[in-house]
C-alpha cells in the first residue's frame, strides 16, 4: 500500500514542481506597491521604466503587486491587490511603450 502511494505521489509532486518552475520562468518582473509608491522591484525591469511606472502610480492608494508576463510580442501586466481600473490602465499604457525585447534584454535585479 505504501509503495503504491509512493509511486503515485512522487510523479504528481514532480509535475507540480515542474509547473511551478515553468510559471516562474515566464515572469518578466514583479513590482511591490505600497500606498501608491514602489516599494520593491524584482526581475527584468529597466530603471527608466521604474520611474515612469512610479509616475503612473502617483496619487493612488494602490497596494499590491504588479506582475508582468510576456504575451505574444508584448508584455501583459496583472495587478494583484487594490488597484483601481484607472491605475491599472495607466500602468498598462506605460508598459506598452517598452518593447518586449528590451525587457528581456534587461539584466535581472
Amino acid at each position: 500500500m505504501a509503495r503504491l502511494m509512493f509511486m503515485f505521489v512522487l510523479p504528481v509532486l514532480l509535475f507540480a514542481v515542474l509547473l511551478y518552475g515553468i510559471s516562474r520562468s515566464r515572469v518578466l518582473f514583479v513590482i511591490t506597491v505600497k500606498k501608491g509608491r514602489i516599494a520593491n522591484v524584482r526581475g527584468r525591469c529597466p530603471p527608466g521604466l521604474v520611474g515612469e511606472l512610479s509616475d503612473a502610480l502617483k496619487g493612488s492608494d494602490a497596494t499590491g503587486r504588479l506582475i508582468a508576463v510576456p504575451e505574444g510580442d508584448i508584455a501583459r501586466v496583472d495587478g494583484v491587490g487594490s488597484f483601481s481600473k484607472d491605475t491599472l490602465q495607466r500602468v498598462r499604457n506605460v508598459l506598452g511603450t517598452v518593447p518586449l525585447t528590451r525587457l528581456r534584454a534587461t539584466p535581472p535585479r
